[in-house]
Parts: structure tokens; sequence; C-alpha cells
């Protein structure tokens, strides 16, 4: 018997400082150069997974939140996940009592039990884009809008509906790049959204680019020590943004990685999300 090559987790890296974060972008977009003059793809997929430390809890006490009570409204079933306590955003969502529904630019908020008082409350009309997905939690609505202008726009917009009649915009976080996906769970939206680490000038020239989100219209750099990266990642061409968002509170927290183009995202043990490119 010969040795035999084993497979080992990577670890991912964080910068220290901007000036560390620049020199790293600087030497992948002048790599991502050289390989586009000889015409060589750049920026594939790896086909690797990887796992975030994302520390969320049980989904036991968001499960049991979620679903109410026989006493107060009929039986309903929710959104077809892929793991309990999960739960995955789509264009109509439903409390037992009341349908949210989107179409285009639109959020109705319908009183749809008991039939005899059905009737909409409200209607939400975004300035701009198209609704790709929707949250809800007790007196909450997540609106996934995504924006194509010059650049690609993912909106995060969470709403206070404890009025039903008139829900109040209470955050709204912007992610320049290309949804990927999203999550709720424990209370908090997770979304996945890709932006470029460099961009192509009129001359082929590459210049990087440094990760940032925009918050109640604020553009806020995303700081080094939240970027990561594995150790052996020499050429990459986007930074994965996962973006947290607390449902009741609205606080945001967001961490970048930088990778190829991601396409999946699951979660494994231990509510984790698990980002495969």
């Amino acid at each position: 018997g010969g040795s035999q090559a084993k497979a080992a987790p990577q670890g991912l890296n964080s910068f220290q400082s901007y000036s560390q974060l620049q020199d790293f972008i600087t030497a992948n977009a002048k790599s991502a150069q050289q390989y586009s003059r000889y015409g060589i793809g750049f920026g594939g997929a790896l086909g690797l997974p990887i796992r975030l430390g994302v520390a969320v809890p049980g989904a036991a006490q968001f499960a049991a939140s979620s679903t109410l009570s026989a006493t107060t409204s009929p039986s309903f079933t929710g959104t077809n996940v892929q793991v309990q306590g999960v739960d995955e955003p789509d264009r109509v969502k439903t409390d037992g009592t009341h349908l949210f529904v989107s179409a285009g630019d639109t959020v109705s908020i319908i009183q749809a039990y008991p039939p005899s008082s059905a009737s909409t409350l409200s209607t939400i009309t975004l300035q701009d884009g198209y609704i790709v997905g929707l949250e809800i939690s007790p007196d909450r609505l997540m609106v996934v809008n995504q924006r194509n202008g010059g650049q690609s726009h993912i909106d995060l917009l969470l709403y206070n509906t404890t009025d039903l009649t008139a829900p109040k915009l209470m955050q709204n976080a912007s992610i320049a790049g290309s949804y990927v996906a999203a999550r709720l769970t424990q209370g908090h939206f997770y979304s996945i959204v890709q932006q470029p680490s460099y961009t192509f000038g009129a001359g082929g020239n590459a210049t990087p680019a440094m990760p940032e989100t925009v918050e109640q219209g604020v553009r806020t750099p995303v700081p080094a020590t939240s970027v990561y990266h594995t150790a052996n990642s020499t050429q990459v061409s986007y930074y994965t943004m996962i973006t947290s968002v607390s449902m009741s509170t609205g606080k945001q927290n967001v961490t970048s990685v930088l990778t190829g183009p991601s396409s999946t995202m699951t979660w494994g043990t231990g509510f984790m999300p698990r980002v495969c490119w």
C-alpha cells in the first residue's frame, strides 16, 4: 500500500486591514486581467461548499411561534421547505388569517379569514424593481426587491405590520449584486448576494472594488475583519455577501467571503448556512 490522498476541510481567514484587503483584491484583479488576455475563463465554479460559522439557535421556538393556535385561526400550511424551522421566501405568505401577496412591484395584504370579511387591507407599491420574495414573522414583513439599473441591487425592506392597514418601513438595506438565495430562522432573515470584487474597464483593465452595503440610504463599507478568504484563494471574482437582519429590531450584520460565483444555498447541522460555489 501506497499513500492515499485525503480530502481536508478548508478554513477561512479574515483580513486585518483595508490595505491588506486592497492588496489582495488588486493582485486578483491583475491575475484576472492576464487570464482574460489569454482567453482563459476566470472565476468559474469551484464545486466546494463553504460552511459559514453563523451561530443560529435551534428551530423549535421558531416553529412554535410561526404556528397560530387553532383557537385563534384555522389550521394552515406554510411554505414547502427543505429543513424544518428554516423558512424560504415565496411570492405568497399567510399567517392563517391574512395573505401577503406579491405581484411585480406591489405587495397586497389581504384579510382572508373569515371568508365573509375578505378584503384588501393595504397595498405596498415600490418605486423601482420587482419583488423576488416575501417573509413574515409576528408584526413584521420582509420584502426582497431586485432593481436592475446600471447595476443590479437587492433591497431588503423590513416593514412593521402591527397595523396591517398601514405597514411602516422600519429598515431599508441594499446590497449591490446578484441574488442567490435567502432563508428565515429563529427570527433572523439571511440573504446571500454576490457582488464583483473587480470590474473591467473599456481598455480591458481590471479595477478592484471594495465590499459595501447601503443602510437607510447611507453607504457602509464592510469591515475588513468581516471579509474572509480561503488560504489558497489566489483567484476569486466575487464577494459573497451574507446579510443577517433581525426581524424584530431591524439590526443588520454583514459577513463577506471571497469566492467564485455561487449557485446553491443549503443548511447544515446546527442550522448554519452552507454556500456552494
